[in-house]
């Protein structure tokens, strides 16, 4: 589930999803939290991606903000003669 309101952050989440392979359900956070568990137990999500972990009483939360300024990984360093072009 990726619970984040519209905008830039939700398409990067969007994005990241599918390019892992997996799949999304988009959620609005302004939706009843009736509604959200409802959609949330039917789907039975794998991870919730959300800026507001406070609204989900699952233990498989992901707060986008810790995502975001998770460490970057170290470039990898290609020799200029192992090119593949």
């Amino acid at each position: 589930i990726v619970d984040l309101p519209k905008g830039g952050e939700q398409i990067v989440a969007a994005l990241g999803v599918l390019a892992a392979g997996a799949a999304y359900v988009p959620m609005a956070p302004t939706q009843p939290q009736v509604r959200r568990e409802r959609i949330a137990s039917v789907v039975t999500p794998t991870a919730i991606l959300t800026d507001e972990p406070d609204r989900w009483t699952d233990e498989n939360v992901l707060e986008f903000a810790t995502a975001r300024t998770a460490p970057a990984v170290d470039p990898v360093a290609v020799p200029t003669d192992a090119l593949a072009y």
